[in-house]
């Protein structure tokens, strides 16, 4: 068996961190979309409820529902 020159460890190691960071951005960006998915359902559901509230409760919670259009 050869032995691995200094350059192609060093080339072996960094390829080696560049997988692991590539695996942990890819679970990031999951974990991104799923909080992305869930912030979606909170916000139509509570879009939903606002439909069902009085005059009087839409003009106290309103501002609730600007700043959900806004996020």
């Amino acid at each position: 068996m050869e032995k691995k020159t200094m350059q192609q460890r060093r080339i072996d190691f960094y390829q080696d961190e560049i997988n692991v960071l590539e695996s942990h951005l890819k679970e990031l960006k999951e974990e991104l979309k799923e909080e992305r998915e869930m912030r979606r359902f909170e916000t139509h559901h509570i879009k939903e409820m606002f439909t069902h509230l009085n005059d009087k409760e839409k003009e106290e919670y309103g501002h609730f529902l600007l700043f959900l259009e806004e996020v």
